[in-house]
């Protein structure tokens, strides 16, 4: 983050033009990947984008739905894990600049990474989005990939702060660990992103400490991360992930994004405006909140003419998530010198596993993007030495009761969104028994300790190779699974883990309509 003297003295002129409610409208989101700026004053909304390793599509200002622009396919880079891998603080500098320039390019004024978060367990639903699970790797190369990022005029934002684990009850977990544990492995990678590297906003995390909410932690946040620290930049919730009105405003949070609420309903808004026409010392906590947000506009050139117009999809962006993968990649075993193969020598190759086939570029959620091109494993192979041997593929023996259909292999359903999802309908009955739904895409089709009346799953599927293919369905009853208009599986033995599955024969190209009836009065949870 870049601090001068003359954008602190801008930042106080510009303050003392607002008035309270422009104030208050900058602190929450006004659509799903921005908050208010304040046009009068000529300053424009502020605008962030996921991920970690890509610019994620663009979705429509009030809804998940992506735009399917052609404009939004981007450079696909490695995980950071992959990253991390390379050992190569130099790597994660060129990380840094590929992810900023494509952001700006793209007319972002925040990227939402990098992960630093501490890879404890490896069942974290994040962990994807982080590089390791050594402290050490991580202080070495976090920042270098913040200065890369923001030496584009683009704002990196480490995530998720912090003590963040596990996906499974992420918003109400409290997590219990010993100061030592806590400030020498967990808060090392934010230590070294933000002081090292310069990151100009950090995001909250979805889970507690000491019993309070990470997007509002006063020890964390207020005492800690803003006060012993003294960052001086924007912290900003994790999408739905402020919880209090009092706690975000005392205790440091900045900008709430991401509600299903309207948004003068968010706790940042209607709520904290009403508490700050009555108190000179909550007007005083708002004026903080902004000028850290002026502060980073002005970092990133927000303000500025000659801020950098970014770079896209480039020869050389490209080169340099081939780099990374490359050396990413950590040979440590290798029995008899047998790798590298002797092309000479091959005569048959036989590749095992469902990820060398897989194209995961459109999965992941905040984790997506929409590559320009990927090349599976097996593309890969095929590519090289398919006219030197013979190749042949088996994607083996795994678990299909948690294997999710693969995103490249679900058709576009919405022509409005264009993206491979999931259709997912929620109906829920009020006390007088009507009942409202709500639709929504999604990456995935289980529904997990719902708590809506029913829900209602429509995807369509194309076969990839000819061949018997297996459709299972688990839950605690009442789910109906109807596959081109058919009724194929149907469980409604409520309160028993049931499983239903059904078996045919394709051909490569067939399409098959999927229909998935939920009756969650009676039932626990579905995959």
């Amino acid at each position: 983050m870049k601090i001068t003297k003359e954008n602190e003295i801008k930042i106080e002129k510009l303050l003392s033009e607002m008035t309270l409610e422009e104030k208050v409208s900058m602190c929450h989101a006004n659509s799903k990947f921005a908050s208010n700026g304040v046009e009068r004053l000529n300053i424009s909304e502020l605008t962030m984008m996921d991920g970690p390793h890509g610019v994620r599509s663009d979705v429509e200002r009030d809804s998940w739905r992506c735009l399917n622009r052609e404009e939004d396919k981007c450079t696909y880079l490695p995980t950071e894990t992959a990253l991390a891998a390379t050992f190569d603080p130099k790597l994660a500098r060129k990380f840094g600049e590929t992810l900023g320039a494509e952001a700006r390019y793209r007319g972002k004024d925040i990227i939402l990474g990098p992960g630093v978060n501490i890879i404890r367990t490896p069942l974290c639903g994040r962990n994807f989005e982080y590089m390791s699970e050594d402290p050490c790797v991580i202080e070495k190369m976090a920042p270098e990939l913040v200065k890369g990022i923001e030496s584009q005029d683009t704002a990196a934002c480490v995530k998720h702060y912090c003590l963040n684990n596990q996906e499974y009850d992420r918003g109400r977990v409290n997590v219990e660990v010993s100061d030592r544990a806590l400030h020498e492995i967990y808060l090392r990678g934010f230590y070294a992103a933000v002081i090292g590297g310069g990151a100009s906003s950090v995001m909250g995390a979805y889970n507690r400490y000491k019993n309070e909410h990470m997007c509002h932690n006063s020890y964390l946040v207020k005492d800690l991360l803003k006060g012993k620290w003294g960052f001086r930049g924007v912290y900003l919730s994790d999408w739905a992930g402020a919880h209090d009105t009092d706690e975000c405003i005392k205790n440091g949070l900045d900008i709430e994004m991401g509600t299903n609420k309207p948004y003068n309903e968010y706790y940042m808004a209607d709520a904290m405006l009403e508490k700050a026409k009555n108190s000179a010392e909550v007007r005083a906590e708002i004026d903080d909140k902004v000028r850290r947000i002026l502060r980073l506009m002005l970092s990133v050139g927000k303000l500025s003419e000659n801020r950098k117009k970014g770079e896209y999809n480039s020869e050389k962006h490209h080169q340099t998530a081939y780099d990374i993968a490359a050396d990413g990649m950590v040979l440590l075993k290798n029995t008899d010198n047998i790798l590298p193969l002797k092309e000479e020598k091959l005569k048959n190759i036989l590749v095992v596993g469902k990820n060398a086939a897989a194209k995961h570029s459109e999965g992941g959620s905040s984790s997506g993007v929409r590559a320009l091109y990927e090349v599976t494993p097996l593309e890969g192979i095929k590519n090289r030495l398919s006219d030197k041997c013979v190749i042949d593929y088996e994607s083996g023996v795994f678990d299909l009761k948690y294997n999710s259909i693969p995103m490249q292999n679900l058709n576009i359903t919405d022509l409005k969104s264009g993206c491979r999802n999931y259709r997912l309908i929620t109906n829920i009955k009020d006390e007088n028994g009507s009942i409202t739904s709500n639709e929504t895409l999604s990456d995935k089709a289980d529904i997990i300790g719902g708590t809506a009346y029913s829900y209602d799953i429509y995807f369509s599927v194309c076969i990839p190779e000819s061949g018997g293919y297996t459709f299972r369905a688990a839950s605690n009853g009442t789910v109906n699974v109807s596959i081109n208009g058919l009724q194929r599986i149907k469980l409604h033995e409520v309160g028993l883990n049931l499983e239903g599955t059904v078996s045919y024969e394709f051909e490569k190209g067939d399409n098959l309509d999927f229909e998935i009836h939920i009756d969650s009065s009676k039932r626990d949870e579905t995959t």
